[in-house]
């Protein structure tokens, strides 16, 4: 029998503490966070660009360097750097 040559990750978030937000945020901030991670991740196949574009302009993804990479080839850190950035954008 062949050995499967696939592997499958995951990213499992869970609250700190007691459900509660890490300091500095407020519930509303990690949810929305939240939401964004999983709108990264909604097809893993596809690029940042691609699955965001339902949320945020395709102009100001294309204009993003991480805009070509797939959410699960960024780390937990720079995926929060990008909501920033466009949160920022956004408002």
């Amino acid at each position: 029998m062949p050995k499967n040559r696939f592997f499958t990750e995951y990213v499992s978030l869970c609250p700190t503490g007691q459900g509660r937000a890490p300091p500095g945020y407020s519930e509303t901030d990690a949810a929305a966070f939240l939401r964004f991670v999983s709108l990264a991740f909604q097809h893993k196949r596809k690029t940042l660009r691609n699955n965001l574009v339902e949320q945020y302009d395709r102009a100001v993804l294309d204009a993003l360097p991480e805009g070509r990479l797939r959410a699960e080839q960024m780390s937990l850190d720079a995926l929060l750097e990008l909501y920033r950035r466009l949160h920022c954008e956004a408002t």
